[in-house]
C-alpha cells in the first residue's frame, strides 16, 4: 500500500495545539482546527454560491485548501506569525509533499499564502470564524480567560471583511458567519460543561450556534471534540456581576 503523506501529516498536525499559551477547558490542535474550516465551509457554501451569483467559485478547490491550509506550520514552527513562508513551503521535507483530492500540497499552500483567489479569501475567512467559535466555546464552557479574545477574534473577522471586497455581499446578509454581532457573556442562556444535549440548544449568540451546527454534522472527529473536556482544569466564573 502506497504511503499515505497525507494522514500521516495529520498526525503530526495533531501535536501542534492551539491557543499555548493559554489552558483550554476543549483542547484544539491545527489538525482539527483545518477539519473544523472545512466543515464551516461546507456548512455555509450553498449560502455563499447563492449571494455570489457572478463568481465561479471552485468548490473542489475551497475545500481541498481548507484541508491543508494551516500545513506550513509544519515547517515554519509552532505559532510563528510569519506571513510570508514561499520559501518554506518550497522548502518542506518530502515526507509533507502529497496530492488532495486531485492537487498539489505545495500549490495549495502557495495560493493560500497568496491569497489573492476568491477561494484562499473563504478559506481564511473560516479559519478565522473557527478561530471565533473556539473561543465562545470555552467562554460558554466556564473559561473566563477567553472572553477578550472573543472580541480580538471579531475584530479579526471585520478585518477581513474590509479586506475582501468580492465578499462584501455576504458581510451584508446579516447571516451569522459573515456578519457576527458583538459579543457580551451575558446573551449565553447557559454556562457549564458541554453536553450532547446543550450543543443543539441555542445559546443566545448566533454566530456560535451556527459553529456548533457546523461542526456536529462535520465529521466524527469534529463533533467528538466538542465534548472532549480537559480534565484536571477547573472552570472559571464566566457571568459578569450583576449591574
Amino acid at each position: 500500500m502506497e504511503y499515505d503523506r497525507y494522514r500521516s501529516t495529520r498526525e503530526l498536525l495533531r501535536k501542534i495545539p492551539r491557543y499555548r499559551s493559554r489552558s483550554l477547558l476543549y483542547p484544539s490542535n491545527v489538525a482539527l482546527h483545518e477539519e473544523r474550516t472545512l466543515a464551516l465551509l461546507q456548512a455555509a457554501f450553498s449560502f455563499v454560491v447563492e449571494h455570489l451569483p457572478l463568481e465561479r467559485i471552485d468548490a473542489k478547490l475551497t475545500f481541498a485548501l481548507a484541508k491543508v491550509h494551516d500545513d506550513v506550520e509544519l515547517a515554519i514552527g509552532m505559532g510563528t506569525e510569519d506571513h510570508r513562508p514561499f520559501a518554506k513551503i518550497h522548502g518542506m521535507n518530502g515526507r509533507y509533499h502529497f496530492e488532495v483530492d486531485g492537487f498539489d500540497q505545495r500549490e495549495l499552500l502557495t495560493l493560500y499564502c497568496e491569497n489573492t483567489r476568491l477561494e484562499t479569501q473563504l478559506v481564511a475567512y473560516a479559519d478565522a470564524f473557527d478561530s471565533l467559535g473556539e473561543c465562545v466555546h470555552e467562554v460558554a464552557g466556564g473559561n473566563a480567560s477567553f472572553i477578550d479574545m472573543v472580541t480580538e477574534r471579531l475584530d479579526r473577522l471585520r478585518a477581513l471583511a474590509d479586506g475582501y471586497p468580492r465578499m462584501a455581499p455576504l458581510f451584508q446578509t446579516g447571516h451569522p458567519m459573515f456578519a457576527p454581532p458583538d459579543f457580551r457573556v451575558d446573551v449565553l442562556q447557559r454556562i457549564g460543561a458541554h453536553t450532547v444535549e446543550t450543543l443543539v440548544e441555542a445559546s443566545g449568540y448566533t454566530p456560535y450556534d451556527f459553529w456548533c451546527k457546523a461542526l456536529i454534522h462535520g465529521s466524527v472527529e469534529t463533533y467528538a471534540s466538542l465534548l472532549q473536556r480537559r480534565e484536571g482544569i477547573q472552570s472559571q466564573p464566566s457571568q459578569p456581576t450583576a449591574k
